[in-house]
């Protein structure tokens, strides 16, 4: 995320507003746009809640492909140990993508009970 900053380097303090679609009610977010994200002008919340949501897309990627992996290369006649590496990154994936889930949902929580 980038904080979205003037020529003199200070924060901007401009009347825009965050930039994100529209909220699960259907209103638009009412508040100020603080930081860029992906091109866009986005509240804080709004851009930590996408950033977790595209962590989590990318590890559930990972451990995809690991399981396919294992899945095609896993056999008795793979070299054991490599295979034993790959399932240990693949736990530790799944570890920390049951963590982001949890950051999603608490920041989910966060944003909309202040409301959006």
């Amino acid at each position: 995320m980038r904080r979205v900053e003037e020529a003199d380097g200070n924060t901007a303090t401009s009347q825009l507003r965050c930039e994100i679609e529209k909220t699960p009610s259907g209103e638009e977010c009412q508040r100020p746009g603080e930081v860029r994200y992906k091109g866009m002008l986005l509240c804080e919340p709004h851009a930590a809640l996408l950033e977790l949501e595209d962590r989590a897309q990318a590890l559930l990627g990972s451990v995809v492909q690991m399981d396919k992996w294992m899945e095609e290369n896993g056999s008795a006649a793979a070299d054991d140990e490599f295979v034993g590496r790959v399932r240990h990154e693949r736990e530790e994936a799944v570890g920390a993508l049951r963590l982001t889930r949890t950051q999603i949902r608490s920041a989910c929580k966060a944003l909309f009970s202040v409301g959006s």
